[in-house]
């Protein structure tokens, strides 16, 4: 892996973290490449009337996506919900607007620094997320949010074990297609998980 890349996409440096790492004299050309590098992934915006800078790496695009894949908003929903993280009732309604779990607001229990490029720190409260003991609630309830209640209360209670469609079918008073489509929906949500024992399809819950 080239050094630029080494700094970005290993592991995300700050410009004092590098300079530290060479000599005042090479530390200029080394830091100019590296910016060089991170502006084909940059983008800028406005908060507050202070211009704020995030270097979009393959990592964070990873890490955000696990928890909203599709928006149509400039900035992610989850850039949204850690720039409004000193703000909690704006951060709350940022929450419901994107049908995502208040917990968040429980994962800012350490400092991280402001600065005009949050990449570093926003990065970090993602990897934080992930190693957060809150992480599987706010993916279940998530996911979860994707159904009716009837269908929630039927993967709390039946999913636990192996099921057919006609099962679900049956439980739910739906048609087979409809049960059918249902199905296949969590499959894709990552809630269920679909087994073929013998010729007979057969589902249960992952989560």
């Amino acid at each position: 892996m080239k050094l630029i890349q080494k700094y970005t996409d290993e592991y995300y440096a700050s410009i004092e973290e590098i300079r530290n790492d060479f000599d005042v004299a090479g530390s200029h050309l080394i830091l100019d490449e590296i910016e060089k590098y991170r502006n084909q992934f940059r983008i800028y915006f406005n908060f507050h009337g202070q211009r704020i800078s995030i270097v979009l790496t393959a990592k964070i695009e990873e890490l955000m996506h696990r928890h909203m894949k599709h928006h149509d908003d400039f900035l992610h929903p989850m850039i949204q919900i850690f720039m409004l993280r000193n703000e909690p009732d704006k951060c709350l309604k940022c929450l419901q607007r994107y049908h995502l779990s208040e917990k968040y607001l429980q994962t800012f229990d350490y400092i991280y620094s402001f600065e005009e490029d949050i990449t570093k720190s926003f990065l970090e409260w993602l990897e934080h997320l992930e190693h957060h003991s809150l992480m599987k609630v706010i993916n279940y309830e998530h996911k979860m949010s994707f159904l009716t209640k009837k269908q929630q209360i039927f993967y709390e209670h039946e999913a636990q074990t192996y099921f057919d469609i006609e099962t679900y079918q049956n439980k739910l008073h739906v048609s087979y297609e409809t049960a059918r489509l249902h199905l296949s929906r969590m499959c894709d949500l990552g809630i269920l998980g679909c087994h073929k024992i013998g010729k007979k399809h057969v589902y249960k819950g992952v989560l």
